[in-house]
């Protein structure tokens, strides 16, 4: 890590860069495997006058795994982002922000007649301006504009080698424009009594270059029959969805060292993340909302208790939620993914619930200062043609969450730390039973996220000494 001025009291500059090296071992061990990540963070900010201030952060990190130096996979995320922060006045302000990232994954499979490169991504370029506006001392007003363009490349494929049996072959790109306009109000009622409230609506298009099949059933996934073919040209509009979310949250006083806060969100996801639910890799589809898939709407509620001790020396809080989900996506039982020109025949959407327990335990003041926390959840889907119709867990499904944070200050030089973590495994889908067809093998899956993978647990330790 590096840090530094870049002019006194007009800007600076921080660089930091890791890499991890369990690879280092596994060679040291004779270990045909490799895994390793490394990623770089770098931010500067400049002053150019009390009224204007500029910042650029940039972020590229990737995660890389090989085995036996046949078979490997990788992903990774490049973003950068440029804000202006502006003060009209002494009661408005503005934050405008242009961003750009690109996420992408590969695999790869080295074998002298089979071997072959699959690479995906999706890219997004992004506009923000926000603003704030105190009316008084009891109202603080936000409202802004936010667009995002985005590209979806669903996949390329493309031989390792002179004597691949694969040619070259790439599914058709997708695009999306992703527009939301939104303002809220927090405002204090009384001493007591605080309330923030606020609308946001999401105007969602997929649009062109694309050519959209029409199908005789979109839901036969065996054999679909495609009865005509739609072209768009560039930024020309497919399909549009408009949707409103409202939002509010309540705080309530009760003491001196004690409040209640509950809310509620809808909330609108316009661009899917699909999981096979097979594995739980990386390797999932994104996909727009499109004729085939609608948007995702979610409304949450939430009611929570906290409580301060020895002012604010520690903080305890109990908070319940339930979050109801519709058209959440999944894949057909049994489902073609990969390079499928008829994707969208083995998408299904249904609906989804969620609900659990929060609990927190924090010391802020002393020697020993950390926190413990504790989550029961539960989530579940249950959507038409996926796991015979019957509700089944979800992916990111996880029963107990415990995590134990520690920090001692010995002397002003020695400081120790200590940070455990537990979960439960989460869902996964294995096959049953497995057998041959007409020279194939076929997995036999009797159920949706029907097994559970082992429990999580870690424990880190930590020494830091100050000269």
């Amino acid at each position: 890590m590096l840090e530094g001025p870049i002019k006194k009291e007009k800007g600076s500059f921080i660089v930091s860069a890791r890499r991890s090296y369990v690879d280092v071992f596994l060679r040291a061990a004779d270990e045909e495997n490799t895994v390793y990540f490394y990623d770089v963070n770098a931010k500067a900010n400049w002053k150019k006058d009390n009224k204007n201030r500029f910042f650029l952060a940039m972020y590229l990190g990737r995660d890389v795994f090989s085995f036996d130096d046949t078979f490997g996979f990788d992903w990774g995320n490049a973003t950068a982002t440029f804000r202006w922060n502006h003060l009209f006045n002494d009661r408005l302000f503005s934050n405008t922000s242009l961003i750009a990232s690109n996420f992408d994954y590969k695999l790869e499979f080295d074998d002298p007649t089979q071997g072959f490169e699959w690479t995906s991504n999706l890219r997004e370029f992004t506009f923000k301006e926000d603003l704030n506006y105190f009316v008084n001392p009891n109202n603080e007003l936000e409202f802004g504009y936010h667009l995002t363009y985005r590209q979806f490349s669903p996949g390329v494929i493309s031989p390792s080698g002179e004597n691949s049996l694969f040619a070259i072959n790439e599914l058709d790109k997708l695009y999306a424009l992703d527009h939301a306009i939104y303002a809220g109000n927090q405002q204090s009622i009384s001493d007591r009594l605080m309330l923030k409230y606020g609308v946001r609506v999401s105007i969602f298009q997929n649009v062109g270059n694309q050519d959209v099949f029409i199908y005789e059933d979109p839901t036969n996934n065996i054999d679909p029959i495609r009865t005509d073919t739609v072209s768009y040209g560039t930024l020309e509009n497919i399909e549009t969805y408009v949707n409103v979310e409202p939002r509010v949250s309540i705080r309530y006083i009760l003491n001196s060292t004690s409040s209640i806060k509950a809310s509620y969100n809808r909330m609108v996801q316009n661009t899917h993340l699909i999981s096979s639910g097979t594995v739980p890799i990386p390797f999932n589809t994104w996909s727009p909302s499109t004729p085939y898939l609608e948007p995702q709407l979610a409304d949450q509620v939430a009611l929570g208790y906290f409580r301060n001790i020895k002012n604010n020396a520690v903080e305890l809080s109990a908070e319940a939620y339930y979050k109801d989900i519709q058209n959440v996506t999944d894949f057909a039982d049994n489902a073609q993914l990969f390079f499928n020109r008829d994707l969208s025949t083995e998408f299904r959407q249904g609906v989804s619930w969620s609900y659990g327990l929060e609990l927190l335990a924090k010391k802020n003041e002393g020697r020993l200062t950390g926190f413990a926390s504790y989550t029961w959840s539960k989530t579940e889907r249950k959507i038409p043609g996926v796991n015979g119709g019957e509700a089944f867990l979800a992916n990111y499904d996880r029963r107990h969450v415990f995590n134990l944070v520690g920090t001692y200050d010995l002397n002003e030089q020695w400081q120790f730390g200590g940070n455990f973590t537990y979960s439960t495994g989460r869902p996964i889908t294995v096959p049953a039973a497995r057998y041959e067809f007409d020279g194939y093998q076929v997995d036999f899956i009797t159920e949706r996220n029907g097994y559970l993978l082992p429990d999580f647990h870690r424990f880190d330790l930590s020494a830091t000494y100050t000269p």
